[in-house]
């Protein structure tokens, strides 16, 4: 690569958080982009062997498990009934026997008689159930059967791009949603009514009760960016990524790292090792994709050279400023390569770890592998310092 290769003093030279760069990049990658990693280097040939040493998220306290008020209010009366059913209470007011047997007989004979007058006279609530198609959700209350498509449907979409140790925060109802899809109770935050905000996660889930909860705020100061939004109306469900330090930062943050993205992406297009599509050179020209693709692409052209088909990622109702997660890489000769690229790309540690690697085989035969990074994309990885450099 060094016909034209990434100037070290360029390309990521000012990264910002050096603590979190952990990648298993090889010398040659290093000297690449002038960048010097902490911890022990891994290339394709030892990568099996680092596979199982790689950090399988972050552990959180579970903050599902402790009961609400509601709930232990609920698990008092509970044990109340037991115990007056256990106890016997006319033998503990000191009654004879054969009175409790009376009071007993008395006691079920009035349960049925109030059943049988219930069940020919049926309330005014009855009768509106039943015209309506009574309990099935469904056929009963069409919108909340849409309401629960839709919480399905982000539910979904959750489980399969937000990154294994984000936390999520949302209500009662969505957590349960995600628990049902798999997604660890250490890793929700609930919101019930009167939590203050949505701060000490990373994602929230805005359902209508959460846009009510917490009005203009959740937008204008915890939340502003959309990641991806589904259904509409008083049904619609919001992804958002929350700024742990207000909106205005969180603008700023994402306006300074779309500049580093379109000063790499044009570093990127100067690269003889590095073939594009007409789709993914106006994608790199734009700054469209995710700064951790951008550093994966340039360290795996040290390798051999590699063909972008495109860049995608984008989830339906997504904001135009959130960038794209995902590489198509085509023109790869050799399965041997394809099993090395692959295992070099499994083998990374956070931030630079994919959430899924996939190679797969074109009807023509042409190998192609499939790179995508997880929800929400971090911010400042190639710097600020970055541009300063390009534009000198």
């Amino acid at each position: 690569m060094t016909d034209n290769p990434l100037p070290a003093a360029k390309f990521g030279a000012h990264i910002s958080h050096p603590a979190r760069v952990q990648a298993a990049w090889p010398a040659a990658v290093e000297a690449e982009l002038g960048l010097r990693f902490p911890g022990p280097g891994t290339w394709p040939e030892d990568a099996a062997a680092k596979a199982d040493d790689l950090p399988r998220g972050r552990h959180r306290p579970s903050r599902l498990s402790a009961p609400g008020p509601d709930q232990r209010v609920a698990a008092r009366r509970r044990r109340g009934r037991g115990e007056w059913l256990d106890s016997g209470p006319a033998q503990g007011a000191g009654c004879p026997p054969g009175a409790v047997k009376w009071l007993w007989r008395l006691l079920v004979a009035a349960i049925v008689v109030l059943a049988a007058f219930s069940a020919a006279n049926p309330g005014p609530g009855d009768r509106r159930a039943a015209a309506s198609g009574g309990g099935d959700p469904g056929g009963g209350d069409p919108a909340g059967a849409a309401g629960a498509a839709v919480r399905g449907v982000a539910a979904r979409w959750v489980a399969g791009q937000v990154g294994r140790g984000a936390i999520v925060a949302c209500d009662p109802a969505m957590c349960a949603t995600l628990q049902s899809r798999g997604l660890a109770s250490g890793n929700l935050v609930m919101l019930r009514q009167g939590a203050p905000d949505p701060l000490g996660s990373d994602v929230v889930v805005a359902t209508a009760a959460v846009r009510n909860q917490f009005g203009s705020r959740l937008s204008g100061v915890y939340a502003p960016a959309v990641m991806a939004s589904f259904g509409s109306g008083s049904a619609r469900i919001q992804i958002r990524a929350v700024a742990p330090d207000g909106a205005a930062a969180y603008r700023s943050a994402l306006g300074a790292d779309l500049l580093a993205r379109k000063a790499a992406g044009a570093q990127l297009l100067l690269n003889p090792r590095i073939g594009v599509s007409p789709v993914a050179r106006r994608q790199l020209t734009s700054g469209e994709p995710d700064s951790r693709l951008l550093i994966t692409l340039a360290a795996m052209a040290t390798m051999r050279p590699v063909y972008i088909a495109a860049f995608g990622g984008s989830a339906h109702g997504a904001g135009v400023s959130m960038p794209l997660r995902s590489a198509i890489i085509r023109g790869i000769r050799g399965a041997g390569y394809v099993r090395q690229a692959v295992a070099f790309l499994r083998a990374q540690r956070a931030p630079y770890l994919a959430a899924s690697v996939q190679a797969t085989t074109l009807a023509d035969g042409r190998p192609i592998i499939r790179i995508e990074f997880a929800a929400p994309s971090p911010l400042g990885l190639l710097g600020a310092g970055y541009v300063a450099a390009k534009r000198r």
